[in-house]
Protein backbone atom coordinates (compact mmCIF):
# COMPACT_ATOMS: atom_id res chain seq x y z
CA UNK A 1 0.00 0.00 0.00
CA UNK A 2 1.20 3.18 -0.75
CA UNK A 3 1.79 5.93 1.71
CA UNK A 4 0.15 9.19 1.64
CA UNK A 5 1.95 11.94 1.53
CA UNK A 6 1.82 14.87 3.82
CA UNK A 7 1.19 18.62 3.35
CA UNK A 8 0.47 21.42 5.43
CA UNK A 9 -1.56 25.05 4.04
CA UNK A 10 -0.30 27.64 4.94
CA UNK A 11 -3.35 30.31 4.21
CA UNK A 12 -2.74 34.21 4.33
CA UNK A 13 -5.61 36.20 6.25
CA UNK A 14 -7.53 37.15 3.45
CA UNK A 15 -7.28 33.69 1.69
CA UNK A 16 -9.73 30.62 1.94
CA UNK A 17 -7.92 26.80 1.63
CA UNK A 18 -11.22 25.35 0.62
CA UNK A 19 -10.32 24.73 -3.15
CA UNK A 20 -7.11 23.56 -2.58
CA UNK A 21 -8.51 21.46 0.35
CA UNK A 22 -10.34 19.54 -1.86
CA UNK A 23 -7.86 19.08 -4.57
CA UNK A 24 -5.37 18.23 -2.75
CA UNK A 25 -7.65 15.05 -0.62
CA UNK A 26 -9.13 14.13 -3.85
CA UNK A 27 -5.57 13.18 -4.92
CA UNK A 28 -4.65 10.83 -1.91
CA UNK A 29 -2.77 13.36 -0.14
CA UNK A 30 -3.41 14.28 4.05
CA UNK A 31 -3.33 17.89 4.83
CA UNK A 32 -2.97 20.06 7.79
CA UNK A 33 -3.97 23.86 7.73
CA UNK A 34 -1.95 26.03 9.54
CA UNK A 35 -1.82 30.34 9.26
CA UNK A 36 1.42 32.76 8.92
CA UNK A 37 0.08 33.92 12.44
CA UNK A 38 0.64 30.46 13.70
CA UNK A 39 2.54 30.50 16.85
CA UNK A 40 5.89 28.40 16.68
CA UNK A 41 4.96 27.96 12.97
CA UNK A 42 8.51 26.69 11.84
CA UNK A 43 9.08 24.08 14.61
CA UNK A 44 4.73 23.08 13.87
CA UNK A 45 6.21 22.29 10.52
CA UNK A 46 9.30 20.67 11.48
CA UNK A 47 6.75 18.40 13.76
CA UNK A 48 4.90 17.15 11.30
CA UNK A 49 7.79 16.41 8.59
CA UNK A 50 5.19 17.08 5.74
CA UNK A 51 6.63 16.00 2.19
CA UNK A 52 5.65 19.62 1.09
CA UNK A 53 4.31 23.25 2.42
CA UNK A 54 1.79 25.06 0.63
CA UNK A 55 1.34 29.10 0.78
CA UNK A 56 -1.70 30.17 0.28
CA UNK A 57 -0.75 33.52 -0.65
CA UNK A 58 -2.54 36.98 -0.89
CA UNK A 59 -1.68 40.11 -3.10
CA UNK A 60 -0.90 41.98 0.39
CA UNK A 61 2.85 42.66 1.65
CA UNK A 62 3.94 39.86 -0.90
CA UNK A 63 7.85 40.88 0.26
CA UNK A 64 7.85 39.90 3.98
CA UNK A 65 5.42 36.92 2.70
CA UNK A 66 7.83 35.37 0.60
CA UNK A 67 10.57 35.77 3.03
CA UNK A 68 8.74 34.03 5.32
CA UNK A 69 8.23 31.21 3.22
CA UNK A 70 12.08 31.04 2.18
CA UNK A 71 12.77 30.42 5.72
CA UNK A 72 10.48 27.87 5.86
CA UNK A 73 11.96 26.33 2.85
CA UNK A 74 15.56 26.84 4.34
CA UNK A 75 14.68 25.83 8.13
CA UNK A 76 12.62 23.02 7.43
CA UNK A 77 14.10 21.75 4.20
CA UNK A 78 11.05 21.32 2.63
CA UNK A 79 9.62 22.46 -1.04
CA UNK A 80 7.00 25.68 -1.07
CA UNK A 81 4.49 26.10 -3.26
CA UNK A 82 3.05 29.41 -3.20
CA UNK A 83 -0.60 29.89 -4.83
CA UNK A 84 -0.40 33.21 -6.09
CA UNK A 85 -3.14 35.65 -7.69
CA UNK A 86 -0.68 37.55 -8.99
CA UNK A 87 3.12 38.16 -8.29
CA UNK A 88 4.69 41.44 -7.97
CA UNK A 89 6.99 42.24 -11.30
CA UNK A 90 10.14 42.92 -9.13
CA UNK A 91 9.85 39.16 -7.76
CA UNK A 92 9.04 37.91 -11.27
CA UNK A 93 12.67 39.86 -12.36
CA UNK A 94 14.52 37.84 -9.19
CA UNK A 95 16.09 34.36 -10.59
CA UNK A 96 16.71 33.79 -6.97
CA UNK A 97 12.46 33.56 -5.61
CA UNK A 98 11.88 31.96 -9.32
CA UNK A 99 14.77 29.53 -8.68
CA UNK A 100 13.81 28.56 -5.03
CA UNK A 101 9.80 28.19 -5.32
CA UNK A 102 7.05 26.46 -7.55
CA UNK A 103 4.13 29.20 -8.52
CA UNK A 104 0.48 28.09 -9.15
CA UNK A 105 -1.60 31.11 -10.63
CA UNK A 106 -5.55 31.02 -9.41
CA UNK A 107 -7.68 30.19 -11.36
CA UNK A 108 -6.16 26.27 -11.57
CA UNK A 109 -7.39 23.44 -12.34
CA UNK A 110 -7.03 20.50 -10.22
CA UNK A 111 -5.13 18.85 -12.88
CA UNK A 112 -2.54 22.26 -12.17
CA UNK A 113 -2.31 22.06 -8.90
CA UNK A 114 -1.48 18.21 -9.11
CA UNK A 115 0.65 18.38 -11.41
CA UNK A 116 2.59 21.30 -9.22
CA UNK A 117 2.56 19.36 -6.19
CA UNK A 118 4.18 16.09 -8.23
CA UNK A 119 6.55 17.96 -9.97
CA UNK A 120 7.89 20.27 -7.00
CA UNK A 121 7.97 16.41 -4.53
CA UNK A 122 10.21 14.76 -7.73
CA UNK A 123 12.68 18.07 -7.93
CA UNK A 124 13.24 18.30 -4.13
CA UNK A 125 13.93 14.58 -3.89
CA UNK A 126 16.11 14.64 -6.94
CA UNK A 127 17.72 17.27 -5.34
CA UNK A 128 18.25 14.98 -2.24
CA UNK A 129 19.93 12.73 -3.88
CA UNK A 130 21.86 15.06 -5.61
CA UNK A 131 23.04 17.06 -2.36
CA UNK A 132 23.52 13.03 -0.53
CA UNK A 133 25.83 12.29 -3.63
CA UNK A 134 27.72 15.04 -3.43
CA UNK A 135 28.28 14.89 0.22
CA UNK A 136 29.47 11.56 -0.05
CA UNK A 137 32.00 12.33 -2.78
CA UNK A 138 33.15 15.64 -1.01
CA UNK A 139 33.72 13.05 2.20
CA UNK A 140 35.82 10.62 -0.26
CA UNK A 141 37.96 13.67 -1.52
CA UNK A 142 38.54 14.96 1.73
CA UNK A 143 39.73 11.41 3.29
CA UNK A 144 42.26 10.98 0.56
CA UNK A 145 45.67 11.08 1.09
CA UNK A 146 47.07 13.02 -1.77
CA UNK A 147 46.15 16.37 -2.79
CA UNK A 148 42.80 16.62 -4.54
CA UNK A 149 42.16 20.03 -6.33
CA UNK A 150 38.97 19.66 -8.60
CA UNK A 151 38.06 22.64 -11.09
CA UNK A 152 34.71 23.37 -13.80
CA UNK A 153 35.07 23.36 -17.55
CA UNK A 154 37.35 27.25 -17.04
CA UNK A 155 39.96 25.96 -14.78
CA UNK A 156 38.65 27.93 -11.94
CA UNK A 157 39.03 25.80 -8.45
CA UNK A 158 35.78 24.74 -7.24
CA UNK A 159 37.12 21.92 -4.58
CA UNK A 160 40.74 21.27 -2.74
CA UNK A 161 41.07 18.98 0.20
CA UNK A 162 42.99 19.84 3.19
CA UNK A 163 46.23 18.46 1.80
CA UNK A 164 46.06 20.38 -1.09
CA UNK A 165 45.60 23.21 1.42
CA UNK A 166 48.67 22.81 3.28
CA UNK A 167 50.58 22.00 0.07
CA UNK A 168 49.61 24.94 -1.78
CA UNK A 169 49.02 27.59 1.64
CA UNK A 170 45.61 28.03 0.23
CA UNK A 171 42.52 27.72 2.34
CA UNK A 172 39.35 26.60 0.41
CA UNK A 173 37.91 29.89 0.93
CA UNK A 174 40.40 31.79 -0.91
CA UNK A 175 40.64 29.51 -3.36
CA UNK A 176 37.41 28.96 -4.58
CA UNK A 177 36.93 30.20 -8.12
CA UNK A 178 40.85 31.54 -8.53
CA UNK A 179 42.16 30.22 -11.86
CA UNK A 180 44.48 26.95 -11.00
CA UNK A 181 47.53 28.57 -12.05
CA UNK A 182 47.11 31.10 -9.37
CA UNK A 183 47.13 28.92 -6.94
CA UNK A 184 48.84 25.89 -8.22
CA UNK A 185 52.08 27.21 -9.39
CA UNK A 186 54.26 24.58 -10.73
CA UNK A 187 57.67 25.08 -11.65
CA UNK A 188 60.97 22.93 -13.99
CA UNK A 189 62.98 22.20 -11.05
CA UNK A 190 66.26 22.83 -13.29
CA UNK A 191 65.45 25.27 -15.61
CA UNK A 192 62.77 27.26 -12.97
CA UNK A 193 60.54 27.65 -16.16
CA UNK A 194 56.79 27.49 -15.75
CA UNK A 195 54.78 24.18 -16.41
CA UNK A 196 51.84 24.24 -18.14
CA UNK A 197 48.50 23.73 -16.94
CA UNK A 198 47.87 20.73 -16.09
CA UNK A 199 43.97 21.15 -16.65
CA UNK A 200 44.56 22.75 -19.46
CA UNK A 201 46.03 19.50 -20.90
CA UNK A 202 43.56 17.57 -19.70
CA UNK A 203 40.46 19.51 -21.33
CA UNK A 204 42.45 19.82 -24.54
CA UNK A 205 43.09 16.16 -24.87
CA UNK A 206 39.98 14.54 -22.70
CA UNK A 207 42.09 12.04 -20.99
CA UNK A 208 44.84 11.63 -17.94
CA UNK A 209 47.45 13.83 -17.97
CA UNK A 210 50.80 13.20 -15.56
CA UNK A 211 53.75 15.59 -15.10
CA UNK A 212 56.34 15.77 -15.98
CA UNK A 213 59.22 14.12 -13.78
CA UNK A 214 61.46 17.14 -11.51
CA UNK A 215 58.10 19.24 -11.18
CA UNK A 216 58.39 21.60 -8.32
CA UNK A 217 55.01 23.48 -6.73
CA UNK A 218 55.48 26.56 -5.43
CA UNK A 219 53.19 27.27 -2.21
CA UNK A 220 51.73 30.89 -1.66
CA UNK A 221 54.29 30.99 1.36
CA UNK A 222 57.26 30.57 -0.88
CA UNK A 223 58.03 26.99 -0.04
CA UNK A 224 59.23 25.02 -3.06
CA UNK A 225 57.88 21.28 -2.67
CA UNK A 226 59.10 18.45 -5.00
CA UNK A 227 55.82 16.55 -6.36
CA UNK A 228 54.39 14.46 -8.88
CA UNK A 229 50.74 14.46 -9.72
CA UNK A 230 48.09 13.57 -12.38
CA UNK A 231 45.00 15.39 -13.66
CA UNK A 232 41.23 13.32 -15.41
CA UNK A 233 38.76 14.74 -16.80
CA UNK A 234 35.59 14.34 -15.13
CA UNK A 235 32.49 13.53 -17.34
CA UNK A 236 28.62 13.57 -16.85
CA UNK A 237 26.33 10.50 -18.29
CA UNK A 238 26.83 11.89 -21.27
CA UNK A 239 30.30 11.86 -21.68
CA UNK A 240 30.84 15.36 -21.68
CA UNK A 241 33.48 16.73 -19.76
CA UNK A 242 32.45 19.33 -16.89
CA UNK A 243 35.52 19.88 -15.27
CA UNK A 244 39.32 18.65 -14.12
CA UNK A 245 40.54 16.35 -10.75
CA UNK A 246 43.90 17.37 -10.07
CA UNK A 247 45.63 14.46 -7.36
CA UNK A 248 49.32 15.62 -6.57
CA UNK A 249 51.58 14.62 -3.70
CA UNK A 250 54.60 15.41 -1.63
CA UNK A 251 57.47 13.46 -3.20
CA UNK A 252 60.27 15.35 -0.80
CA UNK A 253 61.19 12.07 1.35
CA UNK A 254 60.75 10.19 -1.92
CA UNK A 255 63.60 12.16 -3.36
CA UNK A 256 65.94 11.90 -0.20
CA UNK A 257 65.52 8.11 -0.52
CA UNK A 258 66.29 7.90 -4.15
CA UNK A 259 69.36 10.27 -3.58
CA UNK A 260 70.25 8.34 -0.02
CA UNK A 261 70.27 5.01 -2.59
CA UNK A 262 72.19 6.99 -5.20
CA UNK A 263 74.82 7.49 -2.66
CA UNK A 264 75.04 3.91 -2.37
CA UNK A 265 75.29 2.84 -5.24
CA UNK A 266 77.87 5.28 -6.00
CA UNK A 267 79.65 4.02 -2.71
CA UNK A 268 79.95 0.78 -3.78
CA UNK A 269 80.70 1.69 -7.36
CA UNK A 270 83.82 3.45 -5.85
CA UNK A 271 84.72 0.28 -3.89
CA UNK A 272 84.10 -2.12 -6.75
CA UNK A 273 85.97 0.00 -9.13
CA UNK A 274 89.14 1.33 -6.89
CA UNK A 275 89.54 -0.95 -4.06
CA UNK A 276 92.60 -4.03 -4.87
CA UNK A 277 90.33 -6.50 -2.86
CA UNK A 278 88.49 -8.74 -4.21
CA UNK A 279 84.92 -8.43 -3.94
CA UNK A 280 81.97 -9.93 -5.04
CA UNK A 281 77.97 -10.09 -4.76
CA UNK A 282 75.95 -13.30 -5.38
CA UNK A 283 72.13 -13.92 -5.89
CA UNK A 284 70.35 -17.06 -4.47
CA UNK A 285 71.63 -19.54 -6.98
CA UNK A 286 75.01 -18.54 -6.71
CA UNK A 287 75.23 -16.13 -9.67
CA UNK A 288 76.86 -13.17 -9.64
CA UNK A 289 75.11 -9.84 -9.96
CA UNK A 290 78.13 -7.47 -8.90
CA UNK A 291 82.05 -7.97 -9.09
CA UNK A 292 84.72 -5.91 -8.02
CA UNK A 293 87.32 -4.83 -11.07
CA UNK A 294 90.20 -6.58 -9.41
CA UNK A 295 88.30 -9.60 -9.57
CA UNK A 296 87.72 -9.39 -13.02
CA UNK A 297 90.75 -8.37 -14.22
CA UNK A 298 93.19 -10.55 -12.09
CA UNK A 299 91.25 -13.90 -11.22
CA UNK A 300 88.66 -14.03 -14.08
CA UNK A 301 90.96 -12.49 -16.57
CA UNK A 302 87.78 -10.44 -18.08
CA UNK A 303 88.05 -6.94 -18.73
CA UNK A 304 84.57 -5.47 -18.40
CA UNK A 305 82.88 -6.88 -14.87
CA UNK A 306 79.59 -7.06 -16.47
CA UNK A 307 80.76 -9.89 -18.24
CA UNK A 308 80.85 -11.42 -14.88
CA UNK A 309 76.90 -10.81 -14.14
CA UNK A 310 74.39 -14.30 -14.40
CA UNK A 311 77.52 -16.22 -14.14
CA UNK A 312 78.70 -18.33 -11.67
CA UNK A 313 82.25 -20.36 -10.76
CA UNK A 314 81.46 -22.82 -13.23
CA UNK A 315 82.16 -20.41 -15.77
CA UNK A 316 85.35 -19.67 -14.39
CA UNK A 317 86.83 -22.52 -12.46
CA UNK A 318 87.66 -25.74 -13.16
CA UNK A 319 84.64 -27.98 -11.59
CA UNK A 320 85.86 -29.56 -8.51
CA UNK A 321 87.06 -26.19 -7.11
CA UNK A 322 83.72 -24.46 -8.49
CA UNK A 323 81.90 -27.70 -6.51
CA UNK A 324 83.43 -26.93 -3.29
CA UNK A 325 83.15 -22.76 -3.21
CA UNK A 326 79.19 -23.45 -4.47
CA UNK A 327 78.60 -26.07 -1.25
CA UNK A 328 80.92 -23.43 0.82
Amino acid sequence: MMVKQKLILINDADKSGAEITKVTKAAGYTLKTLDFTAAGLPAQIRAHKPDLVLVNLGSAKQAGKIKKSAEIQTGCAVPVVLVVDNIEDSFLDNDAVLDRFSFVKRPFTPRELEYALELAISRAKMQQKLDNNQAWVTTTLKSIGDAVITTDIDCRINFMNQVAEQLTSWKLDEALGQELSNVFQIVNEFTGQAVENPAKKVLQKGVVQGLANHTILISKAGKRIPIDDSGAPIKDDQGNISGVVLIFRDITEQRKAEKALEFEKTLIDAMLNYFPEYIYFKDLNSRFYRISKSLATEVFGINDPQEAIGKSDFDFFPEQFAKEDYQT
